[in-house]
């Protein structure tokens, strides 16, 4: 498949999918395309994140919506058999031209399906990734720990045990021990791989709260299989199917009006072969 990923042609791209959207944009995905070995699974993705929202991608399994967020957050470059084209622009730069993955990977921050506490104490977990940031006094460390608990709504449930294992919370607690952690290192973007599926509904919900909250502070990209939890939270929605944008746009305009009838199946729950 030839595509123009010229330097024009990027450009010209760019700036018909920039003036599509009045909000200001973080994260312009551009052309993008990206195999694992032979088997392409993202075809000429356009999107478009803007700032302080929350994008809600939905699609069945398979549909690329995992491989999508971890291109934005170049996870995948640690699969020796992945490789892309086209371009991602994070803060006006195209990310594949970076060489500090690490300094990137602190500003668009991902938090995976299953909750992944490292064996070490509730407050050790928080401080984990500025470790290796920046030193901080004991205080700083203190005041670091109780921010972003709080930020998580997580601080009044554990604030007398922050020194016992972190393993011994609950799923959902650990979940937003995993958010808190990412938070602390000052990222500005969230993404969010099906963070709620291994969840009971009263963890889920809070967790949705919990975004609700936080996308006046940050931009979240939030994957989920879950079409009623895309509709209570998501100001944006993504419907991908065998690696490609079917359609994209407005919550409400792509629950109510759709302009594809693919897109109305699935978010109705009617049976759609893509």
């Amino acid at each position: 498949m030839k595509m123009d990923v010229t330097n024009a042609g990027v450009s010209k791209l760019l700036d018909q999918l920039v003036a599509a959207d009045n909000a200001q944009s973080l994260i312009e995905i551009c052309g993008f395309n990206a195999w694992f070995g032979r088997a392409q699974v993202l075809e000429n993705i356009n999107l478009v994140f803007n700032k302080h929202q929350i994008n809600c991608i939905v699609g069945p399994s398979g549909s690329g919506k995992s491989t999508l967020i971890r291109s934005i957050d170049r996870i995948n470059d640690d699969v020796a058999t992945f490789r892309q084209e086209g371009k991602i622009i994070f803060n006006g730069k195209d990310i594949y031209t970076l060489k500090d993955v690490t300094r990137l990977r602190t500003l668009i921050g991902l938090v995976f399906q299953k909750p992944c506490v490292f064996p070490r104490s509730i407050s050790e977990n928080v401080l984990f990734g500025l470790q290796f940031l920046t030193k901080l006094s004991k205080q700083q460390k203190q005041i670091t720990v109780e921010k972003n608990l709080k930020a998580v709504a997580l601080w009044d449930e554990v604030n007398h045990r922050l020194e016992e294992q972190a393993d011994c919370l609950s799923i959902g607690q650990q979940q937003r021990l995993c958010i808190a952690r990412t938070l602390a290192v000052n990222p500005q973007v969230l993404l969010l791989d099906e963070p709620t599926s291994s969840l009971d509904p009263t963890s889920c919900r809070v967790v949705e709260d919990l975004m609700l909250q936080l996308k006046d502070q940050y931009t979240i990209i939030f994957v989920t299989h879950n079409i009623l939890q895309a509709k209570r939270i998501a100001d944006r929605l993504v419907f991908m199917c065998e690696g490609k944008i079917i359609e994209q746009g407005d919550k409400t305009q792509l629950f109510e009006k759709p302009k594809k009838q693919q897109t109305w199946n699935y978010l109705n729950n009617e049976y759609c072969k893509c």
